[in-house]
């Protein structure tokens, strides 16, 4: 059943009031115990160590008192404000929204570089003084078609109908406050230990109310945070329609892992080199590639399968959501496949800015065309040093067994650096750096390298075409044995290629 805004206000406000009154109690008893300590010792009785304790205990207090103070919310834009003027299309979603759900328009909208899109009250202290502001991403926005965005955003529309949002202020500053005092104890016990066990055992005792009662409110918080979300859910299903509103969740789901990879692998050696490509332009092509189809895939049909339920996570797993969602009829809402970024204008323009403001350094365009004669300069570079240090090594002789890449990989990276890569990880070390080699080996016999967005490299020559990354993968996992792997290359006419000439 779901939980009534009353019945969370008051939870709220009671476990808020029962951790200040039990760090107002401890300040007091630690204070008291204190100054007991000083008139023993003022009355000629006791040992220097309950001087010791008596300053132990008023330290203890005085941290408590500093780490529960209320902080004013400094709230960091997450991107830049954007205004109806300058997005008319994309204020018009929200205005529709907002007219369905009864709510008035936040007063500041963000756009982000984030798979996510959120609300909130930010500013002023303990949600007195703060103004409603909402963020959208535009990653998000090249996922979803402009109906799952609508519905999206609908969910977050609810937490302010709900007034979620007026309660989490009191909720996270509580749970900042304690995580605070506990770790601040933590940090003068450690101290106190190099002068004196005695006093690392009272803030021993001292910091474990503050543990016990910090894990019960995490426990009762983030139920309550649960049961925010599927109400919101609910409101979302209503006014932009449950089928959308499942996609679009399964869409962030799976969108977040596949941006993650395209940074990782296709933008971020592109900026460690000081090169900056159209970033959305990139990702809107990585995620029409067969491995972004996959991945999507994947990771919803394993988040759909999974049951398990962690009692301090904030939200319900997808598969609860979308059972909750499946088990009401609704009434069937019109659809908008469009994409949700044609919302946006100037949107890859919006998005490279983002990105640059991120990068603490001077970035050069390229565009993504230009990136794979980037790669191919990249992989004669790495291939000189492996011929430098690879000796007689030929593509038919390149080694597999953990022993031997050890020793390749003392020679190619050095002693020290090699040092540092643990038996375990050198697959991860030689797969590219060995198979770039043999993608110079291969250009260097005739074959023409192919590479694109989310792609694997294909190496062509008289209509014959390898996958050398793939192939090496395989080899060093196993997958192709020694023999397997010699003839492979002996059948192209590679096997006895110097690797990396």
């Amino acid at each position: 059943m779901p939980l009534t805004l009353a019945f969370r206000a008051g939870l709220a406000l009671v476990l808020m009031a029962i951790y200040f009154a039990l760090a107002a109690g401890v300040i007091v008893g630690l204070c008291w115990v204190g100054q007991w300590f000083l008139r023993v010792l003022a009355a000629g009785h006791g040992s220097i160590w309950f001087l010791a304790l008596a300053i132990g205990s008023f330290i203890a207090a005085g941290v408590i008192l500093w780490s529960t103070f209320p902080r004013f919310d400094k709230f960091e834009p997450p991107g830049p404000e954007v205004t109806a003027e300058e997005q008319p299309a994309l204020f018009a979603e929200i205005a529709r929204i907002c007219a369905l759900t009864g709510e008035q328009l936040p007063r500041h909208v963000y756009l982000m570089f984030a798979m996510n899109a959120f609300v909130a009250q930010r500013g002023g202290i303990m949600g007195f003084g703060s103004q409603r502001v909402m963020g959208v991403g535009l990653p998000l926005m090249r996922v979803l078609q402009v109906s799952e965005l609508r519905a999206v955003l609908a969910h977050e529309m609810g937490h302010f109908a709900a007034g979620d949002t007026r309660l989490s202020p009191w909720i996270y500053k509580t749970r900042n406050a304690i995580a605070r005092t506990e770790i601040n104890l933590v940090r003068v016990a450690r101290k106190a230990a190099e002068v004196a066990t005695l006093i690392y055992w009272l803030f021993r005792i001292v910091i474990a109310p503050f543990k016990w009662f910090g894990i019960a409110f995490m426990r009762i918080t983030q139920s309550i945070s649960r049961a925010q979300e599927l109400s919101a859910d609910r409101l979302a299903a209503r006014i932009a329609g449950p089928e959308q509103l499942v996609e679009g969740f399964k869409k962030t789901h799976g969108g977040s892992l596949a941006h993650q990879l395209f940074l990782s692998t296709e933008l971020s050696p592109l900026v460690e080199d000081g090169r900056l490509p159209p970033v959305g332009e990139g990702f809107s092509k990585f995620l029409e590639t067969p491995l972004a189809a996959k991945m999507l895939e994947d990771v919803v049909a394993g988040a759909l399968e999974d049951t398990d339920h962690d009692p301090y996570d904030s939200h319900p797993p997808l598969r609860e959501r979308v059972e909750a969602l499946e088990s009401v009829d609704w009434e069937a809402i019109e659809i908008d496949p469009r994409p949700a970024i044609v919302l946006v204008e100037n949107a890859e323009a919006i998005e490279h800015r983002l990105v640059a403001a991120s990068i603490a350094r001077e970035v050069t365009p390229i565009t993504w065309e230009e990136v794979g004669q980037w790669w191919i300069a990249r992989w004669r570079m790495t291939a000189e040093r492996v011929a430098r240090s690879a000796g007689a090594l030929t593509v038919a002789t390149i080694p597999s067994a953990p022993h031997q890449l050890r020793r390749l990989c003392e020679a190619i990276e050095g002693t020290d650096t090699a040092s540092k890569i643990p038996n375990e990880r050198l697959t991860e070390w030689a797969q590219p750096v060995l198979g770039t080699a043999l993608c110079v080996a291969m250009m260097n016999a005739g074959f023409t390298l192919e590479t694109g967005i989310g792609e694997p490299v294909h190496a062509r020559r008289d209509g014959l075409t390898l996958e050398p990354f793939v192939d090496m993968s395989r080899y060093l996992a196993g997958e192709l044995s020694a023999d397997d792997w010699r003839k492979l290359w002996a059948d192209v006419g590679l096997a006895d290629y110097r690797l990396g000439s």
